[in-house]
């Protein structure tokens, strides 16, 4: 972990939720999936657990992003 951390500059946890992060805006940006879809696919159990992960990553809801990116679409 601390190897981890000297190298990568973020923390393992931080990392694995950065990763799941960029794929689910990658998803609800090209894909018509169901939030909950999305959420199980990038490992989340929680649909409402992914939701505030991801609005404390992106400052918006899943729907909110989804809509942003449809209109610069």
């Amino acid at each position: 972990s601390r190897i981890f951390k000297e190298v990568k500059g973020i923390g393992y946890n931080d990392y694995v939720v950065e990763c799941r992060m960029e794929r689910a805006a990658w998803l609800l940006g090209g894909t018509k999936q169901p939030l909950s879809g999305i959420a199980a696919q990038v490992g989340y159990a929680s649909s409402s657990y992914f939701i505030r992960t991801f609005r404390k990553v992106f400052g918006m809801t899943p729907t909110e992003y989804r809509k942003q990116m449809e209109l610069k679409g």
